[in-house]
C-alpha cells in the first residue's frame, strides 16, 4: 500500500462525527439509489448557508492507483485530473 494513500483510509465512523463535531452537517450515501435524493438534500442545505461533508461508501477492489503518481510517472496528482 502507498503510504501518500494510508491516510486517506479512515477505521469505524466515518467522516460524518468529525464533520458534525465540527458545526457542519453531514450525510452518509451507501447505495447508488440513494444518490440523488441524498445529493439534493445537500444542495439545498448548501444553498440555504449550511456546510455540508457528503460521504459516499465506494467498495474496495483489487486495485493499486499509487504508480499513477510515484515511481516514473513524477507528476503531482492534480496533474492526472486533467
Amino acid at each position: 500500500m502507498s503510504p501518500r494513500l494510508a491516510s486517506t483510509r479512515f477505521a469505524g465512523g466515518g467522516v460524518g462525527p468529525c464533520a458534525l463535531a465540527l458545526g457542519a452537517k453531514a450525510v452518509r450515501i451507501g447505495q447508488p439509489g440513494e444518490l440523488r435524493e441524498k445529493l439534493k438534500w445537500a444542495i439545498e442545505q448548501v444553498a440555504g448557508g449550511a456546510t455540508v461533508v457528503v460521504e459516499v461508501l465506494t467498495r474496495r477492489v483489487a486495485a493499486s492507483l499509487h504508480s499513477r503518481w510515484e515511481g516514473e510517472t513524477k507528476r503531482s496528482p492534480g496533474e492526472l485530473l486533467r
